[in-house]
């Protein structure tokens, strides 16, 4: 949550390397680049560009942005700061992520109805106290 790494992508919004969220994402990348190696097997280095930590995280997920062009130079030219967008799945995962959900939900309340916790807040609390 605290590296921020979901806030990049937006639905038909352009991302640069320039842009705040992803100058966050590296900042903190290159802060905990040894946590970040040991728990997902992402090496980031100083030689990495932005953008590559980005999609190197992201992917960690299932997730990819695709270069969609460049902004013009400010001569210009073209060849400025590559535009990437996210571009959602087309297949059925989103319906198979609803059956999770809906049989995580279902898996949760039983287990409300067995503890006789009244929320998931009690559940929570429950759950700590029996560990």
């Amino acid at each position: 949550r605290s590296l921020k790494l979901l806030d990049v992508f937006k639905l038909d919004e352009k991302i640069r390397a320039t842009d705040p969220e992803v100058q966050h994402i590296v900042s903190f990348a290159m802060q905990y680049k040894d946590d970040i190696k040991t728990l997902f097997n992402v090496t980031i280095t100083e030689k990495l560009a932005p953008m590559a930590i980005v999609q190197a995280l992201l992917g960690k997920i299932g997730i990819k942005l695709t270069c969609t062009g460049r902004d013009q130079a400010p001569d210009g030219r073209r060849g400025g700061v590559r535009v990437y967008r996210y571009h959602p799945p087309t297949d059925d995962r989103k319906a198979i992520f609803d059956e999770w959900e809906k049989r995580d939900l279902a898996t949760l309340q039983t287990l409300m109805d067995v503890t006789g916790c009244g929320s998931f807040e009690d559940m929570d609390d429950w759950m700590q106290m029996s560990a």
